[in-house]
């Protein structure tokens, strides 16, 4: 693996873990994302975050460069709706062209 993106989540997650006197936020949104993946390996490096029970919410979107969006949020505190057709969460609805 790249010791830059090693890198990179590691300062991330520091960043992250002081938001919210110290005990991390309850909702992040990240945009120019890479993939999903990415966004895994930020949540899985918040180890010091137990107080949280962190889900992502992830927008593969139509973006010609390949940047995405997503969402970062506690599954505790938050309750996401589930379109009853698609299962797909109802979070990213509203894009611009």
């Amino acid at each position: 693996m790249d010791w830059r993106y090693t890198q990179k989540i590691n300062q991330l997650s520091k960043i992250i873990s002081k938001m919210n006197n110290n005990t991390g936020p309850d909702i992040l949104g990240i945009c120019e994302i890479e993939n999903r993946p990415v966004v895994e390996k930020l949540v899985s490096s918040l180890t010091g975050l137990s107080n949280h029970d962190y889900k992502i919410i992830h927008a593969d979107t139509q973006d010609e460069r390949g940047i995405d969006v997503a969402l970062i949020y506690d599954g505790e505190k938050f309750n996401i709706k589930k379109d009853p057709q698609t299962g797909k969460e109802m979070i990213f609805s509203h894009f611009t062209l």
